[in-house]
C-alpha cells in the first residue's frame, strides 16, 4: 500500500499528517507527502515569491519530520500549478493507493464548500481517499458501510488489510431502505392487503439477506484482528450510518465511492459517500 498525504501547513492539514502516522496501515506501507502550491494573485509582487517558496519548503520539511519516524525514507515534495492538480498528479506519480488530506485548508472555510480542494480530490481521484476531520490517534473504532456494491467490498477488503491493535472495534453496517407504498390507501381493501403482504415479505427477505452479508463481513474482520460486530438498520443510508457512528463512538466511517444504486442516487442526492464527506463529523475513508 502506498499513501500520499497532502498538506498546506494549516491545522487540518497537520491533523491529516499526524493521522497518517497513527493510522493502522499494514507494515509494508510506504508514505509520501505533497505540499501543493496555490494559484497566486496576478498582482502579487515578484519580490514576494522567494518568501512564499521558502514557506512551502518549510511546510514540506515539517511534514517530513512528522512522517520520518514511521517512514524514514519518505519524501515530501512541493508541486503545482494548483492544489487539486498537484495532489492528483503526485498521486499518479507515486501510484498512491490512498490519498490523505484535511477537510479544509488555510482559507478556514467550513465545508459547505468542503474546502473545495478536498471534495474535488475525492471526486476525481483514482485511488481511495481518507478525509481527516479531526486527529485520529489511534483510531478508536471504525464503521464500515456495506451495500452489496463492488466499492463496498473494496472498503471491507481495505479495512481487513489494516493492522489495528488487537481488540479495536469495527462495526459493519448495512442500511435497508424501508419499502413505502404511498398510494396504497387509494386501492381497494382486498388489494391493499395483498400488496401490503407482498411488501412485508420482500422487506423481510431484504433484511435476512442484509444480516447474512454483514455477519459474513464481520467474520472476515474478526479474522483480521478487529473486534467486529454487525448491524442492520432500516432508513436512509446517510442518516443511519451517522447514527451508527455516534452509537459506536467511532472516529472513522468507511464507505465505497459508488453504491449499488449509484446512478440514480447521485443524480438525486449527490451520493452517500459525497454526503458523508460533506456532513460527517468524523473522518471519512472512501474506497475505490
Amino acid at each position: 500500500m502506498t499513501l500520499l498525504v497532502a498538506t498546506d501547513g494549516s491545522a487540518p492539514a497537520r491533523a491529516a499528517v499526524a493521522t497518517t502516522v497513527a493510522f493502522p496501515w499494514p507494515p509494508s506501507t510506504k508514505a509520501y507527502g505533497v505540499v501543493a502550491r496555490s494559484i497566486l494573485p496576478m498582482d502579487l509582487p515578484a519580490a514576494a515569491l522567494p518568501a512564499i517558496e521558502e514557506g512551502l519548503r518549510r511546510i514540506a520539511a515539517g511534514a517530513r519530520r512528522v512522517l520520518a519516524p514511521r517512514w524514514p525514507d519518505t519524501e515530501v515534495t512541493v508541486a503545482g500549478p494548483s492544489p487539486v492538480q498537484a495532489i492528483l498528479r503526485e498521486a499518479r506519480r507515486r501510484r498512491a493507493s490512498v490519498i490523505v488530506l484535511g477537510s479544509r485548508g488555510r482559507s478556514g472555510l467550513p465545508r459547505i464548500l468542503l474546502g473545495s480542494v478536498s471534495l474535488s480530490v475525492a471526486k476525481r481521484a483514482r485511488s481511495s481517499v481518507l478525509l481527516v476531520k479531526r486527529k485520529v490517534r489511534p483510531a478508536k473504532g471504525l464503521v464500515i458501510g456495506m451495500d452489496g456494491s463492488a466499492d463496498a467490498r473494496r472498503a471491507l477488503a481495505l479495512v481487513a488489510s489494516l493492522a489495528p491493535p488487537r481488540g479495536t472495534p469495527a462495526t459493519v453496517v448495512r442500511v435497508v431502505e424501508a419499502i413505502r407504498l404511498p398510494a396504497l390507501n387509494l386501492l381497494p381493501s382486498a388489494v391493499q392487503s395483498a400488496v401490503g403482504g407482498e411488501a412485508a415479505v420482500l422487506q423481510a427477505a431484504q433484511l435476512r439477506s442484509a444480516r447474512r452479508e454483514v455477519e459474513a463481513a464481520a467474520g472476515k474482520l474478526r479474522k483480521a484482528g478487529w473486534r467486529a460486530r454487525s448491524e442492520v438498520r432500516v432508513g436512509t443510508p446517510q442518516r443511519e450510518l451517522l447514527r451508527a457512528v455516534k452509537a459506536a463512538g467511532a472516529d472513522v466511517v468507511v464507505v465505497g465511492w459508488r453504491g449499488r444504486n449509484n446512478t440514480l442516487e447521485r443524480f438525486f442526492l449527490g451520493g452517500v459517500a459525497e454526503a458523508l464527506l460533506r456532513h460527517a463529523p468524523v473522518s471519512v475513508l472512501v474506497t475505490r
